[in-house]
This record gives C-alpha cells, structure tokens and sequence, in this order.
C-alpha cells in the first residue's frame, strides 16, 4: 500500500511541476488507479479526457449520487463550487473547502478512494520544522495534502536558486522523491 501511495503522489507531483491542468490530472489518476486493468492506456487517457464535467446543482447531486452526497457532505461540510466528473462507478468532485482547492475521488456507494488539497506553503509544523532543519538553504514553494484512508501524506516543492525538490512525508518520515534543475532564461 505506501509503495502505491509513494508512486501516486510521485505521479501527481510531475503532473504538478509540467503544469498539467486538472482534467489531465485526473485522467492521469485513473489510469494510476487502473493500470493493471487497462490494456490500452492511451486510449483510456483520450476517454477520461473527453468526459463532460458535470455542472449540476448541489440538489441535483445528491439526487442523482446520494451515498457520496452523503459522505461528501460529512467529510467537506464546507465545500464550494462543487464540479464533478463520472466514469464508470468513479466519481471525481473537485471544490474549495476552507479557502483551498480540493479534488477527491469516491465510489458510488459514498467510499472516499482519496482526496488531494493545495495547501501551498501552509504545512504543519513539525513538516516545515524538518524541512528547515534537513534543507536549509531551501524554501518551500508549494505543498499538498494527499489523503487516503485514513492516511495523510504531506507532499512538498521546495527550492533554492538552482532546483526544485519534491519531498514526502509520512508518519513522521520524510523521502526526496525528486530533483529539477531550474532553467534559466537569458
């Protein structure tokens, strides 16, 4: 299980850093989630793609998807501008919820798979602590609190005047799972 949480947040953090939009990033999520499942994963990424987001009502939601309404509404009781995509028996909720932007992923019996939220630079403290401590000549640029189960991974961009590194951190452990070159323009 933390190996797929480990290459889940790895992918979500290089969608991140090549400024992949959200439909991309979805669709790039599903097919992490199915891969084993999935013969032609291009194809399946061009069909994840073209789905139409749903713009319908909050009443229209939880008619149609009463289950995940209802757990939705119990886990992000403060959620706005709700949009959602459905494939299959997946649906895709994207939001704010306490000023940030919030993606999650349920089941259609209202099973939360995970959600993801752009904390930008507002980390716990024991995050930012270690991260001054381990890398001090670093900043932190932008951080993600990716939830599953009842799992939270904290997934940090910070940088100094050459790079960029994304860190890890679970349970108290920090892993550098990637390193970019800034490039500079003359």
């Amino acid at each position: 299980m933390k190996t797929l949480i480990k290459i889940g947040a790895t992918i979500v953090t290089s969608l991140v850093l090549n400024n992949v939009d959200a439909k991309n990033l979805v669709g790039q999520i599903k097919i992490f989630e199915n891969l084993n499942s999935i013969s032609q994963p291009i194809e399946y990424l061009q069909v994840i793609l073209l789905k139409k987001t749903e713009f319908d009502s909050l009443i229209k939601f939880k008619e149609k998807y009463p289950a995940v309404y209802k757990t939705f509404s119990q886990e992000f009781n403060n959620a706005e501008n709700i949009k959602y995509t459905v494939d299959g028996k997946i649906l895709f909720l994207t939001f704010n919820s306490k000023g940030y932007k919030v993606t999650a992923v349920y089941s259609m019996n209202g099973h939360n798979k995970y959600s993801i939220t752009n904390i930008g630079t507002v980390l716990p403290k024991t995050v930012v602590d270690k991260i001054k401590t381990v890398y001090p000549a670093y900043t932190i640029f932008y951080g993600k609190s990716i939830s599953i189960s009842s799992e939270t991974i904290y997934q940090v961009i910070i940088e100094n005047n050459y790079e960029y590194r994304v860190i890890n951190f679970s349970n108290e452990e920090m892993e550098e799972i990637k390193k970019n070159e800034k490039h500079f323009v003359k």
